[in-house]
């Protein structure tokens, strides 16, 4: 059985990503979903939508305080979840197009350092799941495959060159961790309304 962590919750693809995990990943048996304090009141009633559709073990799904940006994740017992979790998927990022450089860097880049550096203290750790973007393409032309990362391109805005040096620190620390990177072009919701 594994144990995950989330980060990037209450956001609307982890939200999702919690769901689809229920049906496809049944052996999945706990969720710890890192949540920044100004997010609980949002956490908690995302929680208690999904426990309606999925009417799983409420002690399945565990929020935790903490913030990517700091040191240990910000979490106040950061141990526990080293020592139980087998899986991490790291979505949170800022994804605004308009970004400064400063904010991007600091939640798109440090906060991925700060998640990779807690994973590799992670002894049970058997996968790091990281959403990218594709956009780490930039300015580059034509194909641009999974094996294609850094081939000298510019970047239209801090977005895209965050998420980059973003990947980068991944990439950096791949021998070390299992991981999977996964570059989404686009995400688009549903039509109900939140």
């Amino acid at each position: 059985m594994s144990v995950a962590l989330i980060t990037g919750f209450p956001g609307f693809i982890g939200t999702n990503l919690i769901k689809k995990l229920f049906i496809y990943r049944p052996d999945i048996e706990k969720f710890y979903l890192l949540v920044q304090e100004k997010y609980l009141d949002l956490a908690k009633k995302r929680l208690a939508e999904i426990k309606i559709e999925f009417p799983q073990p409420s002690e399945m799904l565990e929020i935790v305080k903490g913030d990517i940006t700091v040191r240990e994740l910000g979490i106040e017992n950061p141990e526990k979840i080293k020592n139980e979790i087998t899986e991490c998927f790291h979505l949170a990022a800022v994804y605004d197009l308009a970004v400064s450089f400063e904010l991007g860097y600091r939640v798109n880049v440090q906060g991925t350092e700060n998640v990779v550096n807690f994973l590799l203290q992670c002894p049970n750790l058997k996968m790091f799941h990281y959403v990218s973007t594709a956009y780490v393409s930039g300015l580059a032309t034509g194909v641009f495959t999974e094996d294609d990362f850094d081939l000298g391109q510019g970047f239209k805005n801090y977005y895209e060159e965050t998420k980059f040096l973003a990947e980068k620190v991944v990439r950096r620390n791949m021998k070390d961790l299992p991981t999977a990177i996964y570059r989404p072009g686009i995400v688009v919701g549903d039509s109900k309304k939140r």
